[in-house]
């Protein structure tokens, strides 16, 4: 039986080396995991940098927070009863911290101190189901939980968003959670950014670390709502945060983490090594969220909010910008240039003790009646926010305070992880996505053991799209220009005449079984990668955006909305199976170089692969992909390949599910051009003629790339230029 020495026969929590570490703050959040988080947010520019920030935070966090698990002997536990046992840590951490009924201020400090855990809800899980795992259980179980906690493609209820909603009705507006100027926040404690990175870090490997995230997941569930957040909400007198995440929906998803769990241990129950992994996931969330509420708490009410601390802050941020303006002045005996670099504390020290102060009349002090005031020589160097912190500290300067070393609690210091510029990989003449197909679909279906695709997965997809934004006169495109209207009336008219196009009965089938049977197989590769095109669309700071939740609504349809029975790879494998065609694992190299396939069944599908990992970078290029892809069948082909399958007597739910979810009125279809609208809304309104021109060539490019593009002459002497 697998048992937690942490936890009693009394569900008590016993002391060992872990606790100890937790809450003597030895071993305490590093500066790092801010500037973590962003490089994980921002993966696509720096996959390799991502990768080692994300290991290094996990063996920190692995170091700071370890707990201690033993085997016994005994008979395994009954594993949902080792599942309550965990859930039953929760009553003691859930309030979090505690705070003073109707104290405004504290409720946004509070908020504040929460927003990167509340900005990136789910965050642990946005990985967890992708082309190459979709169609397994404990994929789809934690895609299901994701799908709730990202409002199942409706923005206004995905839980990002409504903790930001929250943010603001507090007056509290924060960068977006992927910048790096959120990551910067001067009164971001970093013990805020630990049990986030730990989240993203695990995120980055949804194979290896699959339990650890589910145990992480079930410790993010079973939380809900910390006492503190509701708490906070309460005295802004809100409870729209509180309504969403504590649905029925919330005990549902518990329900899905216990089967996920259930899947992963398999047989062996608790005896499994995979139940010390779910352990290892719930227990260091919750070392990490208790050390959250110890600095939350310390900051709160260790005097650490007073108005000279904040002075302090507030030097340590701006004092850097005045070096070389004071050079002449000293501050009790030091350079005033070094001694507001060096030593904030002493430098506000002295500078309360200067001339320029008169302690507890800031009406009377010249620093703010004649230094910053119109004319002085510092006027509109403070921010009104900042006057407020000059002017509270001065009155509070009538009763001295003893102004220690500064905070015991670590601030957040992004810098020392830097995401490196994108960069353009090179491409050479050579290079031919011809050639490459099979591996690299093999690779990106792999690609925790194939790190290194990522780079080559960038030159594919330049090559093909410089070939796509090279091909002229296609009847098919989008218009060559951008109206709202022009394009809707384009929309309308291909799914008309895609309509218009079908005149096939059963009976005029032209095909032999043999040849539907080859088509079929032909199109498996891609098939059982459906919708790899959007598959990072599940990400923070992806998911949560108006375009982004559309794009999440139509992956998680494609996956079957993590129920196996809807799963469309899933249904395409029962169809094989009905043709009688055996087919090994998808990911693994033997398929991608069965004789059955063609070359060419693996280039559409190696280049969905290549550009879903640039979500970002490719964006325009993606919407437009994404509406030639879910607009390809409606109407005509699959209504023919339906009457092919009929008539020789195979399933048709594949293609007839495709044609009404695909459908132009409220189906992928039309998601996909009003993701396309949103997105050149935002540039209609701000740009200049010439750059919305730039961003729908982009997308046409993107409507264009669909089908596989042929290589030219040119590209004996050049590789074909795609610059984004």
């Amino acid at each position: 039986m697998l048992t937690m020495n942490m936890v009693d026969t009394d569900m008590k929590v016993q002391e060992c080396p872990g606790r100890r570490l937790a809450e003597s703050n030895d071993m305490g959040p590093t500066a790092t995991d801010a500037a973590t988080c962003v490089m994980l947010l921002q993966a696509e520019r720096d996959y390799a940098g991502a990768l080692e920030a994300a290991h290094a935070c996990l063996s920190r966090m692995e170091h700071a927070h370890q707990y201690m698990a033993a085997r016994s002997t005994s008979a395994p536990e009954v594993l949902q009863a080792w599942i309550d046992r965990l859930l039953a840590f929760i009553p003691d951490v859930k309030a979090g911290v505690e705070l003073t009924h109707g104290d405004v201020e504290g409720a946004r400090f509070v908020l504040t101190q929460y927003a990167p855990q509340g900005l990136l809800a789910g965050c642990v899980l946005q990985n967890i189901a992708h082309a190459g795992n979709c169609h397994e259980t404990v994929a789809l179980l934690g895609h299901r939980v994701h799908a709730w906690q990202a409002g199942e493609g409706d923005h206004a209820r995905h839980h990002a968003v409504c903790y930001r909603r929250l943010l603001e009705q507090a007056g509290i507006y924060l960068p977006e959670i992927s910048s790096e100027r959120l990551a910067s926040q001067v009164d971001m404690l970093a013990a805020s950014w630990s049990l986030p990175a730990y989240r993203l870090s695990l995120a980055m490997f949804p194979a290896r670390r699959q339990a650890e995230a589910i145990g992480a997941a079930l410790f993010e569930v079973a939380l809900g709502v910390p006492a503190c957040i509701a708490d906070a909400e309460r005295a802004l007198s809100t409870s729209l945060y509180s309504s969403v995440r504590a649905t029925p929906r919330r005990n549902e998803a518990l329900n899905f983490l216990r089967q996920a769990v259930e899947a992963i241990v398999g047989p062996a129950g608790t005896a499994s090594p995979h139940a010390d992994q779910v352990a290892r996931g719930f227990m260091q969330s919750l070392q990490i969220w208790r050390q959250w509420c110890v600095a939350v708490h310390a900051e709160m009410h260790g005097n650490l909010r007073s108005a000279r601390q904040a002075m302090v802050r507030m030097v340590a941020e701006k004092g850097r910008f005045a070096v070389g303006y004071h050079s002449r002045i000293k501050m009790q005996g030091q350079p005033f240039d070094e001694l507001v670099v060096r030593d904030p504390v002493a430098f506000v020290e002295a500078l309360g003790h200067s001339r320029w102060i008169r302690p507890g009349k800031p009406e009377s002090s010249l620093l703010l009646t004649r230094l910053i005031a119109f004319g002085g020589p510092m006027f509109r160097i403070f921010s009104d926010a900042e006057i407020g912190v000059i002017t509270r500290w001065i009155t509070e300067m009538a009763e001295p305070a003893p102004c220690h070393g500064g905070s015991p609690v670590q601030r957040a210091t992004p810098g020392l992880i830097s995401p490196a510029p994108p960069q353009r990989p090179f491409v050479g003449a050579k290079y031919r996505p011809e050639a490459r197909a099979r591996a690299l679909y093999h690779q990106l279906l792999n690609i925790e053991e194939f790190p290194q695709a990522h780079q080559e997965a960038l030159r594919y997809a330049l090559v093909w799209l410089g070939r796509c934004a090279g091909r002229r006169g296609c009847d098919a495109a989008p218009p060559p220009s951008y109206t709202q209207t022009a394009f809707r009336q384009w929309f309308e008219s291909r799914a008309l005449r895609q309509v218009a196009a079908y005149t096939l009965t059963d009976g005029a089938v032209g095909k032999s079984r043999e040849e539907v049977v080859d088509e079929a197989v032909q199109i498996c590769p891609m098939i059982l990668a459906d919708g790899a095109w959007i598959q990072r669309w599940t990400h923070a700071g992806l998911a949560d955006t108006p375009v982004g939740a559309l794009l999440y609504k139509i992956f998680s349809d494609e996956i079957g909305n993590g129920v196996e029975e809807y799963n469309h790879p899933n249904i395409y494998r029962d169809l094989m199976r009905e043709m009688g065609v055996a087919l090994p694992d998808f990911r693994s190299s033997e398929f991608s170089s069965l004789p059955i396939f063609d070359n060419d069944a693996f280039l559409v599908p190696a280049f969905w692969l290549s550009i879903s990992l640039f979500p970002r970078r490719f964006l325009p290029e993606t919407l437009g992909l994404n509406l030639a892809m879910e607009l390809s069948g409606v109407g005509g082909a699959y209504r023919t390949a339906s009457a092919e399958l009929r008539h020789y007597g195979f399933s048709t739910l594949f293609v007839d599910l495709h044609n009404t979810i695909d459908n132009v009125s409220s189906g992928h279809s039309a998601m996909a051009a009003e993701a396309i609208e949103l997105y050149m809304d935002s540039h209609v309104c701000s740009a200049t003629p010439e750059s919305i021109d730039r961003h729908w060539r982009r997308i046409r490019t993107g409507f264009l790339a669909l089908s596989p593009p042929k290589a030219g002459w040119r590209e004996w002497f050049a590789p074909p230029l795609y610059v984004v």
